[in-house]
């Protein structure tokens, strides 16, 4: 399926971004394959073929800009009214909203708000999904809810431990609530 050559330049490439990304470290990187289609675990696969593929054009790598965040926000949202069951576009969805950082163009409250309820919806249909984990630990830090910050994004750890992205929020959790 995956050649392994393919797999090191796309572990390089995301290293070489900050490794800041939402795939789930313990899958295959979405990468191109041999017959130019790309590919990630069945897990994160939507049982209609066209919301795959905007899920896929998602990709958290590529939207690292206002601009990028709002296509990506533009597929999730196609890829989840083509399939209302897509729990990891939900949870997808719910990190741009979190992600979405222009105060003077979107109102935070709105986008928190919107990141919650994704989130919610993601942990309903799959609730092994550390992304939609990590969103809703992302808004009761916005919250200074601290301890319920806390809880989540060591449930999202522990669901998903190599995923770099998520390692750095308890350091932020601990700044905020002013413990060393």
């Amino acid at each position: 399926r995956f050649r392994r050559a393919e797999l090191v330049a796309g572990a390089t490439a995301l290293v070489a971004l900050g490794g800041v990304a939402f795939w789930p470290r313990g899958e295959p990187l979405p990468v191109e394959t041999t017959t130019g289609a790309r590919e990630l675990s069945p897990r994160y696969q939507s049982r209609n073929l066209a919301a795959y593929e905007l899920y896929l054009r998602s990709d958290p790598t590529q939207t690292r800009t206002d601009i990028g965040l709002r296509e990506r926000i533009g597929y999730l949202q196609q890829a989840i009214a083509i399939d209302s069951t897509y729990a990891a576009a939900y949870a997808a969805l719910a990190a741009a909203y979190v992600q979405m950082g222009d105060p003077f163009t979107i109102a935070q409250d709105e986008l928190l708000e919107a990141a919650e309820k994704t989130a919610r919806k993601a942990l309903a249909l799959d609730d092994s999904l550390g992304t939609a984990y990590w969103a809703l630990s992302a808004v009761r830090l916005s919250e200074s809810d601290y301890a319920s910050a806390e809880t989540l994004i060591k449930r999202a750890i522990a669901l998903d431990p190599t995923n770099g992205g998520f390692h750095w929020q308890p350091a932020r959790v601990q700044i905020a609530s002013g413990r060393p």
